[in-house]
């Protein structure tokens, strides 16, 4: 090694020499070597000139692993005598070696400094001088500890690769680190709450997650969708509301829902200081009444539709009107669950919006077939019986029905319009099922659990006119007969 030569610095894992650790760095002017016995614990600490690496061998000469070690950095190449020689890492070195000598059982490294409780460590950066403070006490092994660590941050200022990410990782109480001045946090924005709301919910039915991402889409990720919710105050939201086209109460309810929840979930989650759409109104509506047909309209209806449509369509009309289910529910229904045997099916699919889902009230019910129905089922069976498939399919493609369109437009409101009956929406078969059975005087508990109602209550609340009309006709008879008793006697 002559001088004005220039080694890599290398950390070499000696363990089959008996070494446990070495340290080798040198630059122009000096080796430097530190290394530790794995059995004595001894230290090994040597700086050597190129004209000293002689006295070095000389000096440790019964030690074979140190001879070998100088013999391969004098040659640039491994050991081959039967002994391994692991290069864990070959960089270019910054290390400035000073002196470094085994001195009893003390040691001394260039720019690391001892203090009573804590070791300084020195370097120049971007030149600056550093004197940096390590919580270590100076024990001979956190010393050591403290060469590495100087030793690697000077490779990273060689290669121009130190940053101040990295002093604060080694210094991390420096006085020396600049403050970085945060950006204030604008919290999340409506769109990432609206999002995380529609994960959350992710369980619901397809068809709802559907409606609820359209209103989001089409009302109010265009008004606020990039913007910190936090900052959406509820003056500039009751504008806005204001501004919407006139409509339904109960549409303005449904598009108020999804920005009720996703604001419900922001204030929970403490993004923003209020919910503010609780001091937007519901809006109030007379929901519309039943308007069911009489016996005879029915009779007329499906005669009607049996002479023109065909038998297909009177057949899905009949079991509407005498089972009273529900238009998603007719053409979800399968074969597998008619049991004509028992004069009963159970109804716990819906199919809406292409896309099939439990009932509305999520419960399972089995719906009696009254003797109409039963018989529109048995012809049905000639037709599209087929196990596992659906009991009623669309006459005009012979495949399941993905809507209830076709019986509305192309069936229902032609046979009205025909017979001179007032318009309605095909619901009304369910209605006119309602107001059939209490007319024939059933139990109006049996009707709303064959109609799967959520209890009683809503039946009695809808139905009730009905349910007193029996009553209603006595009172007026009273008033009649009283009339009528007047009359006479004058």
């Amino acid at each position: 090694m002559g001088r004005g030569s220039r080694r890599a610095h290398a950390t070499v894992s000696l363990k089959n020499f008996g070494l446990m650790e070495i340290l080798v760095a040198t630059d122009a002017e000096y080796l430097s070597v530190n290394a530790t016995s794995s059995t004595t614990k001894a230290p090994y600490v040597a700086q050597l000139s190129p004209g000293s690496l002689g006295r070095f061998r000389k000096g440790f000469g019964m030690h074979g692993p140190i001879r070998g070690l100088l013999q391969a950095l004098d040659t640039e190449r491994p050991i081959d005598r039967g002994h391994a020689l692991e290069m864990v890492s070959r960089q270019p070195s910054a290390y400035q070696p000073g002196s470094l000598r085994r001195m009893g059982s003390q040691e001394h490294f260039e720019g690391v400094v001892p203090r009573s409780a804590s070791i300084l460590i020195d370097f120049r950066w971007n030149n600056q001088r550093y004197r940096e403070r390590v919580a270590l006490r100076p024990t001979a092994a956190n010393m050591r500890a403290a060469a590495r660590m100087r030793v690697e941050i000077l490779q990273a200022i060689a290669l121009g690769a130190f940053t101040w990410d990295d002093f604060a990782r080694y210094f991390p109480d420096s006085p020396r680190i600049p403050v970085k001045e945060e950006e204030p946090s604008q919290g999340p924005t409506f769109n990432e709450m609206a999002n995380m709301w529609l994960k959350l919910i992710s369980h619901k039915a397809a068809t709802t997650l559907s409606e609820y991402e359209n209103i989001l889409n089409s009302r109010w990720r265009p008004l606020y969708g990039n913007r910190p919710i936090a900052d959406i105050t509820y003056e500039e939201l009751a504008l806005d509301v204001a501004e919407f086209p006139r409509m339904a109460a109960k549409t303005f309810n449904n598009i108020m829902t999804p920005a009720r929840q996703v604001w419900a979930l922001a204030f929970k989650m403490r993004k923003v200081p209020e919910n503010i759409t609780l001091e937007i109104e519901s809006r109030k509506g007379q929901d519309p009444e039943p308007d069911p047909l009489l016996m005879a309209e029915v009779l007329l209806v499906i005669q009607h539709i049996e002479t023109n449509f065909g038998a297909a369509w009177r057949n899905y009309f009949e079991v509407a009107f005498f089972t009273g289910l529900r238009p998603s529910e007719l053409i979800a229904l399968q074969w597998s669950r008619v049991d004509l045997a028992r004069e009963q099916i159970r109804v716990d699919r819906a199919l809406v919006r292409r896309h099939s889902k439990g009932t509305k009230t999520y419960k399972s019910r089995d719906v009696d077939l009254q003797k109409p129905a039963l018989e529109a089922l048995k012809r049905q069976r000639d037709l599209t019986f087929q196990a596992g498939g659906c009991v009623f399919l669309n006459p005009r493609t012979g495949k399941p029905f993905v809507d209830t369109a076709d019986a509305v437009r192309k069936v229902w409101r032609p046979t009205l319009s025909a017979l001179g009956i007032r318009d309605r929406d095909a619901r009304q078969t369910r209605h006119t099922y309602a107001t059939l059975g209490l007319h024939a005087g059933m139990n109006p508990g049996y009707l709303s659990r064959q109609m799967g109602h959520k209890n009683a209550q809503m039946f009695f609340r809808v139905y009730s006119k009905w349910i007193d009309g029996e009553s209603n006709q006595r009172e007026k008879a009273k008033m009649t007969a009283l009339y009528a008793e007047h009359l006479e006697r004058r």
